[in-house]
């Protein structure tokens, strides 16, 4: 750089191509100024480059000192400070200056400090010189301690073969969760520097083409003055490739995440500023490569097979982030459809986007890219359901007119109990038959929401919003009204049940202990009633619970359903009676007679209605109590066995203590597949299609296995006289008897159960405690396999 001015004080970086020096040009700032050079691949020197009005000033800049070839030192007289010459340090980035900072005092005096030098590993320590008061000389050496100072930790990369230093190493500092928060590329020093949060743990790893190491570093105490870590790398198979856009222009900064092949997120890690990424497999064989960065995402599976070349370049594409699809939605005579309803559903049938077309019909819906979802228009009687798939050619934009056809749609409005406002917003979680999940949907600005009926079923929906929540069933069948309204009316989410224990005299009983016991026989809570024989407890909506009270020989049951009409202000009465008679049994599996353990064993009273629920222990066991003059139904439940139900009748004369196992066959059959139950309309007695879609599995069932017989229990809802709805529940039983017949099942091996108003599978035994929605789960035919007596 010939120049007829003055130049001096040189200071290099560590890789040689880049210096900073001190110059008096004419067109600086005044005085000396601060300047930097890059050398060209010729090896020539490029122009001189005025670091600017950040460093320099009218006055004099001198001593510039670059550190880690990021940090630049340099002393100035132009700057307000403590006296003459201070020192100041700045970041490089690039070619540009950030963070000017003045050193405090003691390092800066009021006199001239200059020369300062840092160590290269312990950045506690530095020198510099100072022609400060009580000095030995004009100017002398000092030494200072920079303390307190920040965590870091710096070292070389290094070959664990030879100890070289490895230049061009992909550096990663990594959070306790194998995030990355830093990376950088070694020079020709080898060198690498990270900053750090005090008490916090961290891994750094580093890696070249088929080559890595890894440290673990505790910003604590301790690694003050222990700062210098040296990273030894050893072979290992690396990934490593570029991340790219669709001009298949290299994309920085690109956030990339690494998951197995079970779905566990491994590490997250950036693209460097020119693409490139690299990570040690660590032995995992399969990986789903996620690069996402802004609005654009792209994704890559990689194997890793025993033919894989650890020198392998990948490339992954990362294309426009939102993905459009628009189009108009036409109804059964090919005109716009106005008030169609079109929802975006993700992969798990969840809505994430909905439109209400206008008279135009035109609908317009955002997705992300890379992802599948579900398409889905409806109209009152009619839909159309599409399956999208957004690759990376899908474009920004695309057309999809969408033809609706005559199709049975489900729609209502979501609003709530207490004012009969509209709730918009509401979640909808649909299921078909029992615990089978269809979709979610949300409720429109006006609280409706409208889904297709692919299935014949009976349907749940369950919508909640907030501490919001309602429920109601739909049971298709050939009478359904597809432009039929079925609302669902919300409650808070909790509410509450209390009341008062008394004796048979009717006094009242203090300190009792009160049991609240969820439909699974599990105790959810317990209280003590106060001198009032008062109790409470908070519930949930929409749940059967039973409330149990006793001291000694007494108890009181009660069961209670919290669904819309459920009344919380009433108080609820628990009249303590005698016991019923003590009774035991013992559950067995039917082939090997060995004890069956966590059996449910529900037991109802066919006059009462009142049921209690507990289970087998681990030798089979059971105890339950049994009232005299009573006929009860006992109902056997296990996972992977066959139910099964016992009526029970007990006269005026009863033994002390009764042992079902004696008198009944208490053993389950193990199943190789299910049975639901099927449903019913009320009064009537027709088999809807699902319910013949249930049929038809029994069927074949029982026509492999010819061994095997099968009792249908007919049920009814409580709605009607005993009479009639033992005569309606016998001729559901009976024309269940009569469609497996028409399927090949001989009558000789089915029986007509009927069992009337009884066993609700909720607590919905009083017309006005429940909804028609509620009522219609208890209309129904259950199916008990038994094996053929001889």
């Amino acid at each position: 750089m010939p120049s007829t001015f003055g130049s001096g004080e040189v200071s290099v970086t560590d890789d040689g191509k880049t210096i900073y020096f001190v110059s008096d040009k004419r067109k600086g700032y005044g005085g000396t100024d601060i300047y930097m050079s890059h050398q060209k691949k010729s090896g020539r020197w490029g122009r001189a480059i005025n670091l600017g009005p950040l460093v320099n000033t009218p006055f004099d800049e001198e001593s510039p000192r670059i550190y880690d070839d990021s940090v630049l030192f340099f002393s100035s007289n132009g700057w307000p400070g403590y006296g003459k010459a201070d020192i100041f340090k700045c970041k490089i980035i690039g070619d540009s200056i950030h963070n000017v900072t003045h050193l405090p005092y003691p390092v800066n005096s009021s006199g001239d400090d200059i020369h300062f030098v840092l160590h290269p590993f312990d950045e506690s320590v530095a020198i510099l010189n100072s022609d400060r008061s009580k000095g030995t000389g004009d100017e002398d050496i000092y030494f200072a301690h920079m303390i307190p100072i920040e965590p870091y930790v710096k070292g070389y990369i290094k070959s664990l073969k030879d100890s070289s230093i490895l230049k061009n190493s992909f550096v990663r500092l990594l959070n306790e969760n194998n995030y990355e928060l830093n990376q950088t590329t070694t020079t020709i020093n080898g060198k690498y520097r990270f900053s750090l949060e005090r008490g916090k743990s961290y891994e750094i790893c580093a890696t070249k083409m088929g080559m890595s190491g890894c440290i673990q570093v505790d910003a604590d105490y301790q690694l003050f003055r222990n700062e210098k870590k040296d990273i030894y790398l050893d072979t290992a198979t690396t990934i490593q490739g570029y991340v790219v856009d669709e001009n298949n222009d290299k994309v920085g900064g690109t956030k990339i995440e690494f998951s197995n092949n079970k779905d566990e997120l491994l590490t997250t890690v950036f693209s460097r500023d020119d693409g490139f990424f690299q990570i040690d497999t660590k032995d995992v064989k399969d990986f789903f490569i996620l690069a996402q960065k802004d609005k654009k995402v792209g994704s890559l599976k990689l194997k890793i097979s025993p033919n894989y070349k650890t020198d392998s370049i990948v490339k992954i594409k990362i294309i426009n982030n939102t993905a459009i699809i628009n189009g108009i939605v036409y109804d059964t005579n090919g005109l716009p459809s106005e008030n169609a309803v079109v929802r975006l559903l993700d992969s798990n049938n969840i809505e994430v986007e909905r439109i209400t077309t206008k008279k135009d019909g035109y609908y317009e819906l955002s997705m992300t890219a890379l992802n599948n979802y579900r398409l889905i228009a409806t109209n009152y009687g009619m839909a159309k359901d599409t399956l999208l798939i957004v690759d990376e050619h899908w474009g920004s934009v695309k057309k999809k007119d969408l033809y609706l056809k005559n199709h049975i749609t489900v729609q209502g409005h979501t609003y709530f109990k207490d004012t009969s406002r509209i709730v918009d917003e509401v979640a909808v979680a649909v299921e078909s038959g029992f615990d089978s999940k269809y979709l979610t949907v949300y409720s429109d600005k006006n609280g409706f929401f409208q889904f297709p009926l692919y299935n014949d079923s009976l349907l749940y929906m369950d919508g909640t919003k907030k501490k919001l929540r309602g429920t109601t069933t739909v049971n298709i069948d050939s009478n359904f009204n597809t432009v039929e309204l079925h609302d669902i009316i919300l409650h808070r989410i909790y509410t509450d049940a209390h009341g008062v224990v008394i004796y048979s005299n009717d006094s009242v009983a203090e300190n009792i202990t009160v049991e609240l016991i969820d439909r699974n026989g599990k105790i959810e809570s317990e209280t003590i009633t106060d001198s009032l024989g008062r109790f409470y407890f908070e519930l949930r909506t929409d749940t059967d619970y039973e409330l149990y009270a006793s001291e000694g020989d007494l108890e009181a049951v009660e069961n209670i359903h919290t669904g819309v009409f459920w009344k919380k202000n009433n108080d609820i009465v628990l009249k303590l009676n005698i016991k019923g008679t003590p009774t035991f049994g013992l559950v067995v599996d039917a082939e090997n007679r060995e004890p069956l353990s966590f059996v449910k064993i529900t037991l109802t009273d066919s006059t009462t209605n009142l049921k209690n629920i507990t289970y087998s222990n681990d030798q089979g066991l059971f105890e339950m109590s049994i009232k005299k003059n009573s006929t009860n139904y006992i109902k056997l439940e296990k996972d992977n066995y066959f139910p099964k139900t016992i009526m029970i009748k007990i006269g005026d004369v009863v033994p002390k203590i009764i042992d079902l196992s004696r008198d009944y066959d208490l053993s389950l059959t193990k199943s190789d597949f299910m049975i639901e139950p099927i449903y019913f309309e009320f009064d009537s007695h027709e088999i809807t299609p699902h319910s013949k879609e249930q049929l038809n599995k029994l069927a074949r069932w029982l026509r492999i296995n010819k061994t095997r017989t099968c009792n249908v229990y007919g049920f009814t809802d409580c709605r009607g006289t005993q009479d009639y709805n033992l005569r309606l529940s016998k001729n559901r039983a009976q024309t269940v008897r009569v469609y497996l017949s028409y399927k090949g099942i001989s009558m000789k091996r089915t029986f007509n159960i009927p069992m009337g108003s009884t066993n609700y599978v909720n607590n919905c035994y009083q017309d006005e405690d429940c909804t028609e929605a509620e009522h219609r789960e208890n209309r129904r035919c259950e199916f008990q396999i038994n094996d053929i007596k001889e």
